[in-house]
């Protein structure tokens, strides 16, 4: 987690290994995350997913992040999209996201 500004952080990458997948363990990865944020007195959450990582999307969105965007970078000379996703911290730092 980096922050991109003084009220907003940047999650730059989550990864979970696909056999550990269905475990919650990204929720709890996210859950850390959010802590960190906290502490940090960052009130928004963004990060980038790309456009056809259907079970990410859905994740994110039951987690509470809503899309407010989308980037396009290059892969190789690939256009590709990733759609830019937010979540508002106020009220989840003191109960967690479960």
């Amino acid at each position: 987690m980096r922050l991109a500004d003084e009220r907003s952080a940047l999650l730059k990458r989550i990864y979970v290994d696909a056999g550990w997948r269905g475990r919650g363990l990204a929720g709890g990865l996210l859950d850390a995350v959010v802590g960190e944020a906290g502490k940090r007195g960052v009130t928004h959450l963004e990060l980038t997913v790309f456009e056809r990582n259907n079970r990410a999307l859905a994740f994110y969105r039951r987690v509470g992040f809503a899309a407010i965007g989308s980037t396009t970078f290059m892969v190789g000379e690939d256009p590709q999209t990733d759609v830019v996703m937010q979540l508002d911290l106020a009220g989840r730092l003191n109960g967690g996201l479960a």
